[in-house]
C-alpha cells in the first residue's frame, strides 16, 4: 500500500481495504538493505494520486529506486549493470482498482502488447531482461491458464526471467524454454491475522546470470 500521511491522504472509492504503509516503513526497508521497490500492485492507488506520489517521493528521498510506474506513459525500468552485463528489471500489475493512466505518474498495467514493446526495446540495449508480474487470484496455489500464457509468452518475447506476486501463496516453478518462471512468490512480510494456510510463507528467488552467456540464468528458492 502507499505511504501516506496528512489530510490530503483520502481513500479512494472501491472494493476492498485502503490500505497505507506507516511512514517508518521505507526507511526500515532501506535498513534490510533493500535498494528497489515496486509500486505495481493493486493496492498503491488506494489513496489515489497523492498516494502513488507520496510513495515514490518518499522511497526516491530515502535513496530506494522505484519500478512498476509509468512517468508520463512511459514505463521506469531499473537496469543494474556489473562486470559488464546490463540487466533490466520491469514491473507490471493487473488492472485491479490500479488507478487512470493521465496523470504524470501512474502504476505500470500488464498489457500484453505494452509488456512486449517494452521487452523488445529493452533487449535491444540490454543484455537481459527480468520480467516481475503482479497478477492472478488471490489465494490460488496454481496460476490461471491465462496467466500462464501470457508469462510464456514474455519468456518468448526475449525475458529470462518471469516472477509474479499477488496470490499470498506460494505456488509453482517452471522452465520455458529453458528459462524460469515462478507463478507466485508467497507474502514478503504481513502481520495481520489471516485463517490460510502459507499466508505466512514466501520465497526469495536468487537468480544467477552467466557472464559467458546472459541469455542463460539459473535460480535457487530460499
Amino acid at each position: 500500500g502507499p505511504v501516506t500521511v496528512g489530510k490530503e491522504a483520502i481513500p479512494e472509492f472501491k472494493t476492498g481495504p485502503n490500505t497505507q504503509q506507516n511512514s517508518k516503513s521505507i526507511p526500515y526497508l532501506k535498513d534490510c538493505g533493500i535498494t528497489t521497490i515496486s509500486v505495481a500492485n493493486n493496492h498503491l492507488y488506494d489513496f489515489g494520486k497523492y498516494g502513488l506520489e507520496t510513495t515514490i517521493s518518499a522511497a526516491t528521498n530515502c535513496s530506494l529506486d522505484v519500478i512498476g510506474f509509468s512517468e508520463f506513459g512511459k514505463v521506469k525500468p531499473k537496469v543494474f549493470e556489473k562486470d559488464g552485463t546490463k540487466l533490466v528489471v520491469l514491473a507490471y500489475a493487473e488492472e485491479e482498482w490500479c488507478g487512470p493512466k493521465n496523470h504524470q505518474y501512474s502504476i505500470a498495467l500488464l498489457d500484453v502488447i505494452d509488456v512486449s514493446r517494452d521487452i523488445n526495446h529493452y533487449i535491444s540495449i540490454a543484455d537481459a531482461v527480468i520480467v516481475i508480474l503482479h497478477g492472478n487470484n488471490e489465494y490460488n496455489s496454481l496460476p490461471s491458464p491465462n496467466l500462464q500464457k501470457q508469462a510464456r509468452f514474455f519468456i518468448d518475447q526475449g525475458a529470462i526471467a518471469v516472477l509474479i506476486h499477488h496470490a499470498h501463496v506460494v505456488s509453482g516453478v517452471e522452465y520455458w524454454c529453458d528459462r524460469p518462471i515462478i507463478y507466485g512468490l508467497g507474502n514478503f512480510q504481513f502481520t495481520l491475522t489471516n485463517p490460510y494456510p502459507g499466508f505466512y510463507e514466501g520465497l526469495v528467488a536468487i537468480l544467477s546470470i552467466h557472464k559467458e552467456n546472459q541469455s542463460k540464468v539459473s535460480i535457487s528458492l530460499e
